[in-house]
């Protein structure tokens, strides 16, 4: 039932403006207990031939001292460009993530997310329909610069299943292991 949800749910958040967004983080925060944490980040990213647009929805909710419970929905949309080269990918996401506290802004987590639709387009005729695929991560996070600033380094392996794969008909099945270091930054 929640996998239909999401099918149904993910692809309408797309095409959503933004106060749509604002509206439905405020319901969800009045909606969820006191202790949980609702964000949404934003981003846009954008220069000559390429743009990224990204949104995330993310709970945390602490259980007990020592652990929490992070879960979120991703939205993204990439584009790159130079000459008649040509990438697109959108992706629609939601991930789990339980999380252990070894100091107050040290968080280790194991998780998994997994990827509910999406398409990777190489040109007009070349283009890879992602039916669903998973990734596990291992993450720590540290949030030792304050609530607007935050660094985390993850550990991916990810395996990606195509439906339809129009330049390479024989292989359905990608995998992708990375090591991201993320720096944000909000203000």
């Amino acid at each position: 039932m929640f996998r239909f949800f999401l099918l149904l749910l993910i692809p309408n958040l797309c095409f959503a403006d933004a106060s749509f967004w604002e509206n439905s983080v405020d319901w969800l925060k009045e909606s969820v207990e006191e202790q949980a944490i609702v964000t949404l980040d934003k981003q846009k990213f954008q220069f000559s031939g390429f743009r990224d647009r990204q949104a995330k929805l993310s709970i945390s909710k602490p259980i007990g001292e020592y652990f929490s419970f992070n879960t979120s929905l991703e939205i993204k949309r990439q584009s790159s460009k130079s000459g008649v080269c040509q990438l697109k990918l959108s992706s629609y996401s939601y991930e789990f993530m339980p999380r252990v506290h070894f100091a107050k802004d040290v968080l280790i987590g194991i998780g998994a997310r997994k990827f509910v639709a999406g398409e990777l387009q190489f040109g007009p005729d070349q283009y890879v329909k992602l039916e669903s695929g998973h990734e596990w991560v291992l993450s720590a996070l540290l949030s030792e610069f304050g609530a607007a600033k935050s660094l985390e380094l993850r550990l991916s392996a990810m395996t990606l299943y195509a439906d339809e794969f129009s330049p390479l008909k024989q292989q359905k099945r990608f995998t992708d292991s990375a090591i991201k270091l993320v720096y944000r930054s909000h203000f």
